[in-house]
């Protein structure tokens, strides 16, 4: 039997116990995303807590086209650049600045944290960079977006340690 226990232990998902489906469950959804609306709501109902919650642990496997459409738009731009293309593009002294990199991965957290299917993987996302406390501004700006997309979100269901070594 395994266990799954995030944050203050309001999600927890045993597997290996069969729990039946329930009607969606507001407190539930709220802890394990930023709240509900259609589309978690029907699935939590199609699938019942425990899978919606295995699910969630499988990101890759939720389609999600509001955020890929919203990423690939021209205000998003540097979110898809890797380090070397960010400082030539909003390095020191560069005409679109050092804090666009920045406005644009806030700008994409909370369109994830509203839009995003990948509830769980979005809350984690944002709770380990919180935790690990990178300062957003200065000089060093255009280093957030590939330490978000290439250090945090892929790690932040895998394994503590292989995290903490990726921050490090």
């Amino acid at each position: 039997m395994r266990a799954i226990y995030w944050a203050s232990g309001l999600l927890a998902v045993t597997t290996g116990v069969s729990w039946a489906v329930e009607p969606a469950d507001e407190t539930f959804l709220s802890r394990a995303g930023y709240g509900h609306d259609n589309w978690t709501r029907q699935r939590y109902a199609d699938l019942g807590r425990r899978d919606y919650v295995l699910e969630q642990l499988d990101p890759s496997s939720i389609a999600d086209p509001v955020i890929n459409r919203a990423l690939r738009e021209k205000e998003f731009d540097s979110l898809g650049m890797q380090l070397p293309n960010l400082v030539q593009t909003f390095g020191a002294g560069k005409p679109r600045g050092g804090g666009e990199p920045v406005n644009q991965l806030q700008a994409e957290m909370v369109l994830r944290a509203v839009s995003s299917r990948r509830q769980l993987e979005t809350v984690l996302t944002e709770f380990w960079a919180n935790h690990f406390n990178v300062d957003l501004s200065g000089a060093i700006s255009v280093y957030q977006v590939p330490y978000m997309r290439d250090t945090i979100r892929p790690r932040v269901l895998g394994k503590f340690e292989d995290l903490v070594l990726a921050v490090a």
